[in-house]
C-alpha cells in the first residue's frame, strides 16, 4: 500500500518511540497509512484524446485541465454531494545530490527503479518519461506539473488534497511547497496529515506544532462543518503516546495545538485518525479528543491476483467497524493494491521485504468504471450515515502511489500524453450523483439466503434444562445448527435481544450438511460481555477443508478455509463482521474447526450466508436492518450479564 512516512524527529529529553524509517510500509501491519475543496462540477472542456495501453484504463485526455492557461476558472457553488479528498505521498520529487532518508538522491530513484519494467510503465505519472523497456526517468516535481495536477484534479470532480507532511525543506515536502506556491491553489483545496513525527516528543511539541498552526491559516485550508480545519493524524503508537507523558500529556498535547489554532483565528480542528485498527483507533481518539476515525489503507487479507471487488469490500468493512466503536467517520476508498513492482525491487525503507516474497499477493487493477463505482458507494455511505459522518467527506487511497497501485492522478500514454481515464469515470459519476434511497426499513435480502440463525427468536432455540441443544435455520434451506458438548445458555435482554451465550466449555454448533462455492457472503454479529474467561483468536465460524496448512500445522485462516475469528479478550459491544470466502462444505460455530480449540467465550446473535455477493446497497441494507436491531457498538438495556432462560 503506501510506502510513505514521516522524518524522524530529533528528540530532545525523551528518546523517540520505536525507531521508523522516513518512509513506512503500511502493507506489513493490519493495513497501511498514509486531505479541500467544495467544486462539484467540472466547468472544463474536455477534448478527446489518446486512450493508452494502461492497465488501469483509457480515457479522455483533459486539455483545458492539462494547460492551466486554457481555461479561466471560475469559483463555483458547493457541492450538493460528499467531497471527495484523496491522499497525497509525494515521492516524484527532483533527486538529490545530497544523502536524503529514504536513500541517496531520496525516494524517487527507488520509485524509478521499482517502475523501470516496461510491465509497469502503465502506472507512470503523466510526467515521468521512458527511456527504454527497463528505463524510466521522473525529473520531478515543477510548479507546471504541480499546476496541470490541480487542474487535472478539479476536473476529475476531486475536491482536496491531504498530504502527507515530512520536514520542510526535504524532498518529500516538494510537493506541498508547489502547491503552496501555486497561482491556481484556490481551484482545489488541500489539507494535512500529520504523524507523530511532525509533533516530535514532549518537548518538541508546541514549537513543532507551529507549522500546522501556519498551514491552516493559508487560504485554501480545507474547513468544515462551519469552519472547522480538517486535520488527519496518522499511526499514533502506544510508543508515541509515551512521549508524549502517557495518556494525560498526550491530551493536553492536543488541547494546546487546538487551543493555538484557534488564537490564530482559526475554528477548533475537526481531528480524524488514520489507523489500520479501528479498535486502537477509537483509542488513541479518545486519548487525542479527535471526533472521527479513518485510515490510510485497507487492503484487508490480500489474496492472489484477487478481482478488485474484494477490495472495496474489504474498505467497506472497515467504515462499518469505525462506526461500531461509536466515532464519527471519514469512509476510506481504495484505488487499488498491487505492491508487484515493491516486491520485485523492494525500497529502501522496508527493511523486510525480500525480492520476489510475496509476489502472488495484489488485487486486479480496476476499470475506471469499477473505480467511480466504489467511491459513489462510499458517497452514498456518507450520506446514509450523515450523523456519524458529520464532515460529510470521504478520503482515498491515493492520489500518486503509482508503484503500490493506488492513484488518481494521470498516467503516461505511450504517446506521451496523459490518461485521465480515472478522473475522467469519477468525473462522470460524481457530476450526476444523487443519493441511492435510505436502506432503513429495508428487508434482508432472500435471494440466495443458505443459512439463516437468528437468537432473536426464541422458537428457533432448542434447549433442553436451561443448555442450547440446536439452533434452527430461518433461511428455508433447512441447514439446523445441531450444539456439540453444549453448555451453551440462552440469555435475554429486553427489545428481544436474545443471544446465545459460549461461556468457555469446549462447546459449539456444527452445520455438516451446508455447502455452497463461488463468491459468498458471510455475516456475523456477536458480542462479549464483562465477566467471561479471555479467549484471544475465538472462532465465531469456522471452515477447514482439511487440507490447509501453516508452518505444518492446521489453518483454517489460509484459503480457501476462513474463519471469523475474535482478535481481543475484552469486552465488546454487538459487532458486525462480513467476510466474502469462496467455499463452504460443514460449518463450525464457536471453535476452530481445524483444531478443535480456539473456542468463543461471548454471545451469539446473528448468522447469514449467501450463496452470492452481495451488491453494495444490499449489504448495506444488511448491515443497517442488523445494527438497529442489535445496537450495535451501544450498551444495551438491562443488567449485564442479561437474564437466562431455561
Amino acid at each position: 500500500m503506501l510506502t510513505q512516512h514521516e522524518l524522524r524527529a530529533t528528540p530532545v529529553g525523551a528518546a523517540n518511540p520505536e525507531p521508523r524509517a522516513l518512509l513506512r510500509t503500511p502493507s506489513r501491519r493490519a493495513a497501511a497509512p498514509r486531505a479541500a475543496g467544495l467544486l462539484a462540477v467540472c466547468l472544463v472542456a474536455w477534448v478527446p484524446g489518446v486512450a493508452g495501453a494502461d492497465p488501469a484504463g483509457g480515457g479522455a485526455t483533459m486539455a483545458a485541465a492539462a494547460n492551466p492557461a486554457a481555461v479561466d476558472v471560475a469559483p463555483v457553488a458547493a457541492a450538493p454531494r460528499p467531497l471527495i479528498g484523496t491522499i497525497r505521498w509525494d515521492a516524484w520529487h527532483r533527486a538529490r545530490t545530497a544523502a536524503e532518508p529514504g536513500g541517496p538522491g531520496g525516494p524517487v530513484l527507488a520509485m524509478v527503479r521499482s517502475l523501470a519494467p516496461q510491465r509497469y510503465h502503465g502506472r507512470l505519472p503523466f510526467f515521468a518519461s521512458v527511456v527504454s523497456d527497463r528505463e524510466v526517468s521522473i525529473g520531478g516535481y515543477t510548479q507546471e506539473i504541480l499546476d496541470r495536477e490541480i487542474g487535472f484534479a478539479k476536473a476529475g470532480a476531486i475536491d482536496y488534497w491531504a498530504f502527507l507532511l515530512y520536514e520542510e525543506g526535504t524532498a518529500m515536502s516538494d510537493g506541498l511547497s508547489f502547491y503552496l506556491s501555486s497561482a491556481r491553489k484556490q481551484d482545489l483545496r488541500f489539507c494535512a496529515i500529520s504523524s507523530p513525527n511532525t509533533y516530535g516528543n514532549a518537548q518538541q511539541f508546541s514549537q513543532r506544532q507551529q507549522r500546522l498552526v501556519k498551514l491552516i491559516a493559508e487560504p485554501s485550508y480545507l474547513k468544515v462543518l462551519d469552519g472547522r480545519p480538517l486535520l488527519y493524524l496518522f499511526d499514533v503508537s502506544d510508543d508515541w503516546i509515551k512521549a508524549w507523558g502517557g495518556e494525560a500529556g498526550a491530551r493536553t498535547l492536543f488541547a494546546g495545538l487546538r487551543a493555538a489554532v484557534q488564537a490564530a483565528g482559526q475554528g477548533n480542528p475537526y481531528l480524524v485518525v488514520m489507523d489500520f485498527s479501528a479498535g486502537h483507533g477509537k483509542r488513541i481518539a479518545d486519548i487525542v479528543g479527535a471526533q472521527a476515525l479513518s485510515s490510510y489503507a485497507a487492503p484487508g487479507a490480500v489474496g492472489e491476483g484477487a478481482p478488485y471487488g474484494d477490495l472495496t469490500r474489504s474498505a467497506a468493512g472497515f467504515w462499518e467497524q469505525c462506526y461500531d466503536t461509536g466515532a464519527d467517520v471519514v469512509p476510506l476508498a481504495m484505488a487499488g493494491w498491487d505492491r508487484r513492482p515493491r516486491v520485485e525491487q523492494p525500497v529502501p525503507w522496508e527493511k523486510e521485504q525480500q525480492p520476489g516474497v510475496g509476489i502472488e499477493k495484489y488485487y486486479v487493477m480496476p476499470t475506471p468504471e469499477e473505480l467511480a463505482g466504489h467511491l459513489r458507494e462510499a458517497m452514498d455511505w456518507v450520506v446514509e450515515n450523515r450523523a456519524r459522518c458529520p464532515a460529510q467527506t470521504l478520503i482515498v487511497y491515493a492520489w500518486n502511489e503509482h508503484d503500490e497501485g493506488g492513484f488518481l492522478c494521470p498516467t503516461l500514454n505511450p504517446d506521451g500524453s496523459a490518461n485521465t481515464g480515472r478522473l475522467d469515470a469519477i468525473a462522470a459519476m460524481a457530476s450526476q450523483f444523487v443519493p441511492t434511497p435510505d436502506t432503513v426499513g429495508v428487508e434482508l435480502p432472500r435471494q440466495g439466503l443458505v443459512l439463516w440463525l437468528d437468537a432473536s427468536d426464541k422458537a428457533t432455540v432448542v434447549r433442553d434444562q436451561g443448555k442450547v441443544l440446536a439452533w434452527t435455520d430461518k433461511s428455508g434451506q433447512g441447514h439446523a445448527a445441531q450444539a456439540v458438548d453444549s453448555t451453551m445458555a440462552y440469555v435475554a435482554y429486553p427489545e428481544d435481544r436474545n443471544v446465545i451465550r459460549c461461556g468457555g466449555s469446549p462447546g459449539h454448533f456444527t452445520v455438516p450438511d451446508l455447502k455452497a462455492a463461488g463468491d459468498l457472503t458471510v455475516v456475523t454479529v456477536a458480542r462479549r460481555v464483562a465477566g467471561l474467561p479471555s479467549a484471544t483468536y475465538g472462532r465465531i465460524l469456522s471452515y477447514h477443508d482439511g487440507k490447509t496448512q501453516q508452518d505444518g500445522r492446521p489453518a483454517d485462516w489460509v484459503p480457501p478455509s476462513w474463519c471469523v475469528p475474535v482478535m481481543d479478550e475484552q469486552p465488546f459491544a454487538a459487532r458486525i463482521s462480513v467476510t466474502n470466502p469462496r467455499r463452504l462444505d460443514g460449518l463450525c460455530i464457536g471453535m476452530n474447526m481445524s483444531t478443535r480449540g480456539d473456542v468463543f467465550r461471548g454471545d451469539l446473535c446473528e448468522i447469514l450466508i449467501y450463496d452470492r455477493a452481495l451488491a453494495p446497497a444490499e449489504l448495506r441494507a444488511v448491515r443497517t436492518r442488523l445494527r438497529t436491531k442489535w445496537a450495535a457498538g451501544s450498551p444495551w438495556a438491562g443488567p449485564p450479564e442479561g437474564q437466562r432462560l431455561e
